[in-house]
C-alpha cells in the first residue's frame, strides 16, 4: 500500500515536472486554475473586444486585408439578445441571425459563430482562425463574452452594413443602399441603375412603388419633385384669385413659346429631365419637360396643378399636365402646336379619361401612385384620396 501510495506521489510529480518544464505549458496549466478560482468573476466586455479586435486585425493584415472597426449598435444589439438567452453556449445562430436583420436591414453581410476555450489566449486564438475571418467582404466585428462552468466563451460577429439610401451619396459615390418601404416596413437594397434615365422605385415584397427619380441634364439623379423650382413665367401677371382665364393664358404662353423637341436632339443622352428654367431658356423640350413647366407655372399663380405620367393611347408613354380650379379638373397637353391666332380648347379630365391613362403624378411636395388595383386605365379624378396614395417627400 505504501508503495503505490508512492508511485502515485512520484506520477503526479512528474506530471507537475512535464507541465511547468515548458513556459507556454504552465501558462496553460496556470490558465486553468485561474479559471476554477475565478470563473464567477464578470469578464470585462470592453477588454474582451478590444482584444479580439485586436486578434483578428493581426491576422487580417498578415492576409494584406483592411482592418475590421467595431459596430458599437451591433454590439448593443448583441448585448440585449444575449440578455435574453439562458445559456449563450448553446446559442442558435439561425435565432441570432433574425434578431439581427431585423434591427439592421441594411446588414449586406453577416456571419456568426459561438467558440469556447478554458484560457483566454486560445479564444482570441479561435476568433482569429476563424475562417470568415479572412474574407474582404466583411468591415466590423461585434464580440459577446460569456462564462460557461470552466470554459470561457465568446459569440462573435462579422458585418458589413449598407448605408440607408441617400440620393447626395449615390449620385456622388453609387453603390448599393439599403431603404425601409414605406408602405409594408421591409428593407430592401437600392442602386442606381445609371442605363435607366428614369427610375420608379418599388418594393419587392408588397411591389408597391414609393419614388420616381429621373436624371437631369448635368446627369445627376433627382426625385420628381425637385425638378418643380417655383418658376414663374415672365410677362404673366398674377390674379388675386385664379380662374379659368389666368390658366388658359399661362397654358398658352408655354405652348406658343416653346417647341416640341426630343432629348436626344439637344443631348448626348437620350432621355433626361430639365428644370423648367431650363426649359423655357430653350424654348423647347418634351412632353416631361414642358408638363414640368407648365404645372410650376400654374403653382406659381395659385393654381392646383399636378404633373401626370403614364400612358397616352396614341401616343405611347407619355407626360401632361393636369389643373384643378374649384371642382372642375383640366388635361392640359403641353406639346400642342398651336397656330399664331389659336387658343387651346378646354378639356375635363372626365372627357379625356379613355385617352389619358396615368400611373404617377407628382408636384412640388408630393408624388401620387394609383392606389385603385387599375393598370393602363384612364382616371375622372386626379385628386380623390380613393385613386391615388400620397407619398410626401423631404426636401
Amino acid at each position: 500500500m505504501i508503495r503505490f501510495a508512492a508511485i502515485v506521489i512520484v506520477l503526479i510529480f512528474a506530471v507537475i515536472g512535464y507541465w511547468f518544464a515548458d513556459p507556454a505549458r504552465a501558462k496553460n496549466v496556470a490558465g486553468v486554475f485561474d479559471n476554477l478560482i475565478n470563473q464567477t468573476a464578470d469578464i470585462e466586455q470592453d477588454v474582451f473586444e478590444f482584444q479580439a479586435l485586436e486578434a483578428i486585425n493581426e491576422r487580417r493584415q498578415q492576409l494584406n486585408l483592411a482592418a475590421l472597426s467595431t459596430a458599437p449598435e451591433i454590439q448593443d444589439a448583441l448585448a440585449r439578445f444575449g440578455a435574453s438567452q439562458r445559456n449563450l453556449a448553446d446559442t442558435r445562430l439561425k435565432d441570432l441571425f433574425a434578431n439581427l436583420q431585423s434591427e439592421f436591414p441594411g446588414a449586406q453581410y453577416l456571419s456568426a459563430t459561438v467558440l469556447l476555450d478554458p484560457r483566454d489566449d486560445g479564444l482570441f486564438k479561435s476568433i482569429a482562425k476563424w475562417e470568415d475571418a479572412g474574407n474582404p467582404q466583411y468591415a466590423t466585428l461585434s464580440t459577446l463574452a460569456f462564462r460557461d462552468g470552466l470554459r470561457k466563451g465568446c459569440i462573435a460577429v462579422l458585418a458589413r452594413q449598407l448605408p440607408p439610401f441617400d440620393l447626395e451619396a449615390a449620385n456622388r459615390e453609387g453603390g448599393r443602399f439599403f431603404q425601409r418601404c414605406p408602405h409594408c416596413g421591409s428593407a430592401h437594397a437600392v442602386m442606381l441603375d445609371r442605363k435607366s434615365q428614369t427610375l420608379i422605385l418599388a418594393c419587392p415584397d408588397c411591389q408597391k412603388p414609393y419614388d420616381v427619380l429621373a436624371a437631369d441634364t448635368h446627369e445627376q439623379f433627382r426625385r420628381a419633385t425637385d425638378f418643380l423650382e417655383g418658376f414663374r413665367l415672365p410677362g404673366i401677371a398674377s390674379t388675386p384669385t385664379p380662374n379659368e382665364d389666368s390658366m388658359l393664358a399661362i397654358w398658352s404662353a408655354v405652348l406658343r413659346h416653346c417647341r416640341y423637341e426630343y432629348d436626344n436632339t439637344s443631348m448626348k443622352r437620350g432621355e433626361a429631365w430639365k428644370k423648367p428654367s431650363e426649359t423655357w431658356k430653350d424654348a423647347a423640350g418634351d412632353c416631361e419637360d414642358t408638363s414640368i413647366l407648365l404645372a410650376d407655372a400654374l403653382a406659381s399663380a395659385g393654381i392646383e396643378s399636378r404633373v401626370a405620367v403614364g400612358w397616352n393611347i396614341h401616343i405611347g408613354q407619355h407626360a401632361w399636365c393636369v389643373a384643378k380650379i374649384g371642382n372642375q379638373q383640366w388635361v392640359l397637353e403641353s406639346t400642342l402646336q398651336l397656330k399664331a391666332d389659336q387658343t387651346p380648347e378646354l378639356r375635363t379630365v372626365a372627357d379625356a379619361a379613355e385617352e389619358y391613362q396615368p400611373e404617377q403624378l407628382f408636384d412640388r411636395q408630393h408624388l401620387y401612385f394609383r392606389n385603385d388595383g387599375k393598370e393602363r386605365a384612364g382616371c375622372d379624378d386626379y385628386w380623390a384620396d380613393s385613386r391615388w396614395e400620397t407619398m410626401s417627400v423631404d426636401r
